[in-house]
């Protein structure tokens, strides 16, 4: 057994104790992907009470050499990545450079258990590190040993014991959307690869309705930086999942600078990507947030962009259930009526509130056919006989948007 002694750095040092649980487990599954994993499990270990005894992340990556951890344990701020770009066999893209991933378990547990199993000519071999959060500044490491009979590939293999009271905050609904929120562009690019969470195999392709991307050039910084960028958003089939990601180039998440940021009925997530912020988090600044000029300002340019598009998205979504009632005969209004010029300003009202209507309500899309036609009947009608009061009623119901406010007024003028 050896003890490997950290020469401690400071920035470091605040980054294990400011550490999200679940930005530690997304550094930890980084780590596994970047030593080439095809799979990487993160399981909850429980205990006959349903309380939570171990979490453990195992990979069937490449592991980690012996020489190499004594080397990257004993320096709470190197990587062997620093200076590499993608992975030596498959050429995947790199994601860690600075050695925080293994550190950061810490946030997650008490005492922390690294497994390595690597080959050396053409054998394998295994050891352990053994850390205690008490004290930082000292791993306990064993030599390496032949690999026994059930150790048959390489990989590493996480133990994270006594968690964190905090810990619930890394399970459930909200925290698999999140990591697919994360890893949704790694998985796209390298489909081959596999995440499994607590139990749930991570397939953003499968619960993705539609992407858009946007191409942005000359963007001028308040520093002065000109930078070039892409927004690109991704519609979920599953609801309620809205936010901002900022990205390197390479669309690994640096910074979230609002996990819930919400547009209407739209289930989204919205990766901004440029170089530029891989810079700013090599600077510290991202964390910084609206502290940082440059940071508030791209936080502002991208809300501006996705109210744009969702605009334009919202008008796409009314066209498109307009057209499917009359596909269903559902649509109150004749060819007829719907020729009169007359009864121009009472139809775009109508179809203003009545989509919104049906967007709010959820339900109101799987009622019977019957039910739908009656609802759109009434709701034409009570428009045509007095449009102001019909607006003032539902305008305290459904809540409308500013703009769509500001339409109806224009039109009732």
């Amino acid at each position: 057994m050896r003890t490997i002694h950290i020469q401690v750095k400071e920035d470091h040092l605040e980054t294990i104790g400011k550490t999200r649980p679940l930005n530690a487990i997304v550094e930890l599954i980084w780590n596994a992907l970047d030593a080439e994993a095809k799979q990487v499990q993160i399981r909850f270990v429980e205990n006959e009470l349903s309380g939570l005894d171990y979490i453990d992340i195992i990979d069937d990556g490449n592991g980690l050499k012996f020489e190499d951890a004594l080397i990257s344990f004993s320096n709470l701020g190197g990587s062997w990545k620093k200076g590499e770009y993608v992975t030596p066999n498959e050429k995947r893209i790199l994601h860690g450079k600075y050695g925080k991933g293994r550190f950061r378990a810490f946030s997650l547990g008490s005492k922390v258990t690294w497994k390595s199993i690597y080959k050396e000519e053409k054998h394998l071999y295994y050891f352990y590190i053994k850390g205690d959060i008490d004290n930082l500044s000292v791993f306990e490491v064993s030599e390496p040993e032949p690999a026994t009979e059930y150790e048959t590939s390489t990989g590493m293999y996480v133990r994270i014991a006594l968690p964190n009271d905090n810990i619930s905050l890394i399970r459930g609904i909200l925290a698999v959307e999140e990591i697919t929120d994360i890893f949704a562009p790694y998985l796209m690019q390298y489909p081959h690869v596999k995440i499994i969470y607590d139990g749930i195999s991570i397939d953003p392709q499968n619960v993705q309705k539609k992407q858009y991307d946007y191409h942005y050039n000359g963007i001028v910084v308040p520093s002065g930086k000109t930078i070039n960028a892409i927004l690109t958003i991704v519609e979920w089939n599953t609801p309620g999942r809205r936010g901002l990601l900022f990205c390197d180039e390479n669309g690994f998440t640096r910074f979230i600078p609002f996990p819930r940021l919400h547009f209407r009925s739209f289930s989204y997530t919205a990766y901004f990507k440029t170089e530029y912020i891989r810079l700013l988090d090599q600077q510290g600044l991202l964390q910084a947030d609206e502290l940082c000029e440059d940071v508030r300002f791209l936080t502002h340019y991208c809300k501006k962009r996705l109210r744009e598009h969702f605009i334009l998205r919202e008008a796409e979504k009314t066209q498109i259930m307009i057209q499917e009632w009359k596909n269903e005969g559902v649509y109150p209004i004749s060819p007829e009526d719907l020729s009169n010029s007359e009864n121009n300003i009472s139809i775009k009202i109508f179809e203003i509130y009545a989509t919104h209507l049906f967007q709010m309500i959820r339900e109101l899309n799987d009622a019977p056919k019957l039910t739908q036609q009656l609802i759109l009947k009434l709701l034409y009608t009570l428009i045509q006989t007095d449009s102001n009061k019909v607006a003032h009623i539902l305008n305290e119901i459904i809540s409308l948007p500013e703009e769509k406010e500001t339409e109806i007024q224009k039109l009732l003028i």
